[in-house]
């Protein structure tokens, strides 16, 4: 077939899924079904699964450092995030020109190259190359894999804003705001309802996610450039399959809209109800009515989020924030923190009396507490 023949056959939403671990059981991924020459090949990709994954390079979102992926850092067993905006990339240019970018040439990691000494500081040039995944995928699997970033991939300023903080990357910290933008979520709800609660219960916390440490909100709120992809491509490896896969982008925006609430779906599992008391028996004195139960203790403020949204600008702590302009604050006190807004000219809006950008005495106690770890 010709480019465009080839292309307009394509199917997105498994280039969705090729663009998360193309090995995975649900691409249709196999050594039969690929460019490699042997199984050995094959084990070293899911022994080095981060070199070869198009996400980690790039981001769920496609925006490479400039996104969710602003502060993950290189590692032994990862190479570092791009420095490049693929989402824009994929708009201007052509089909074929992704194409071909995709299948790589001479100076493309070779899937025989070693990656168990890769080290970041040291030893990256290998390793940071992109895949040649013509020795890997199939011209199919690549045409999907572009049908994909043209057609199926989700705009991520559609459904939340990104808010990128001051630093460099991998030190650069980021949070997302508005999420959902102009969806509604009364008609998010609907959606969850029809699609997730089945799963996750009706407010999200019915099983925790990414190892048992969020709830469906929880999550959502902090980690939006992830879930963008899951709940169309689904996630690989577990029971959620491509849930919203045929959904428009409105529908996306109407659900990530409900999760602004946090009633609905809360940060934490809910405690259990307690048992209905059982029927005294009669008794010539009745037995006496147990102790209530204690109220569940509010949950913490997130110190660190704190610090990177009030102080990160100028202060670096704990290994978070920018250069340290105005020096390192790791280990400083809540009281030593309020008694530097009360009498430094420059952190004066951060005074309880100023609503807009008000920190109160418990976020202090909570970015002092990170400082402190």
């Amino acid at each position: 077939m010709s480019g465009g023949q080839a292309y307009q056959a394509a199917d997105g939403i498994v280039g969705g899924q090729l663009y998360s671990k193309f090995w995975a059981n649900e691409t249709g991924f196999e050594l039969n079904n690929s460019n490699l020459d042997s199984q050995a090949q094959l084990d070293s990709i899911e022994t080095n699964a981060d070199f070869f994954r198009c996400k980690q390079c790039h981001g769920w979102d496609r925006l490479g450092r400039e996104g969710g992926y602003s502060n993950r850092a290189p590692s032994t067993t990862r190479p570092r995030v791009a420095d490049v905006n693929l989402a824009r990339v994929s708009e201007i240019a052509s089909p074929q020109a992704l194409f071909n970018s995709i299948k790589g040439g001479d100076n493309y990691r070779s899937v025989n190259d070693r990656l168990d000494n890769y080290d970041p500081v040291s030893n990256a040039s290998v390793g940071d190359k992109m895949p040649n995944y013509a020795e890997i995928l199939t011209d199919a699997q690549i045409w999907d894999i572009v049908k994909y970033l043209k057609e199926e991939a989700l705009d991520t300023t559609a459904l939340y804003d990104l808010i990128l903080l001051s630093g460099e990357y991998p030190s650069r910290g980021r949070g997302f705001l508005n999420m959902g933008v102009d969806g509604s979520p009364i008609a998010g709800d609907t959606v969850y309802a029809n699609n997730c609660a089945i799963c996750h219960g009706v407010d999200g916390t019915k099983i925790l996610i990414d190892g048992d440490a969020y709830t469906v909100g929880r999550h959502m709120r902090f980690k939006p450039y992830e879930d963008q992809h899951k709940i169309k491509f689904g996630h690989l490896g577990s029971i959620m399959g491509p849930v919203l896969k045929d959904a428009d982008l409105g529908a996306i925006q109407d659900l990530f809209a409900a999760m602004r609430d946090k009633e609905k779906y809360p940060d934490v599992k809910p405690e259990p109800e307690p048992e209905p008391e059982p029927e005294p028996e009669p008794e010539p004195e009745p037995e006496p009515e147990p102790e209530p139960e204690p109220e569940p203790e509010p949950q913490p403020i997130d110190g660190q989020f704190q610090f990177l949204k009030h102080c990160s600008s100028c202060h670096s702590g704990n290994g978070e924030g920018a250069s340290p302009r105005y020096g390192d604050v790791t280990g400083a006190s809540a009281s030593f923190i309020s008694a530097k807004i009360q009498s430094v000219p420059k952190m004066a809006h951060l005074k309880p009396d100023d609503p807009a950008q008000a920190v109160s005495l418990e976020e202090v106690g909570a970015i002092a507490e990170f400082l402190m770890r």
